[in-house]
């Protein structure tokens, strides 16, 4: 079946929300938990999904800005957000992408380019089965507060 994609492009909706994680991963939840308290808040587009895919590079170009929301252990602060700059991964896998390895697909295969920015927050606990630890409700905390004050910024521009 053919899709005439770029007819969606014409009209590009103005954001896309998507959490990444696993909710029986301990931290990892934090993804899919904010996802879940968004989808309450607010009326943009959201979903969560346990890694970004090959077809993410396509959703995203239906979208004007994109705000992937993610849990990592290697980071200092319990919040940080970053432009995500496509990048090929040489370690390409359709199994599981990167955030650059998604931005540089979509720039690659598609004619409209998104802000993409990541939302990462600190985790420290991955257990499978575990509920997330008290650094996650830390940081989903913060997460939320800076969560508001982004979406009545965006919803003004």
């Amino acid at each position: 079946m053919e899709r005439n994609w770029w007819i969606a492009l014409l009209e590009t909706k103005p954001l896309l929300i998507i959490g990444i994680g696993n909710p029986s991963r301990g931290d990892d939840a934090i993804g899919p938990l904010l996802i879940e308290w968004l989808e309450q808040a607010t009326n943009f587009d959201c979903r969560w999904n346990y890694q970004l895919q090959i077809e993410d590079a396509e959703e995203i170009a239906g979208y004007d800005s994109v705000l992937l929301i993610d849990a990592h252990v290697n980071q200092d602060r319990l919040l940080e957000i970053n432009e995500v700059l496509p990048i090929e991964d040489s370690s390409f896998s359709t199994h599981s992408l990167s955030p650059a390895t998604v931005t540089a697909l979509n720039r690659k295969y598609f004619s409209h380019h998104p802000k993409v920015q990541l939302l990462s927050l600190k985790g420290v606990s991955f257990e499978l089965g575990s509920s997330p630890s008290l650094q996650a409700d830390l940081a989903m905390n913060e997460a939320k507060v800076f969560l508001t004050q982004f979406l009545c910024e965006y919803d003004k521009a």
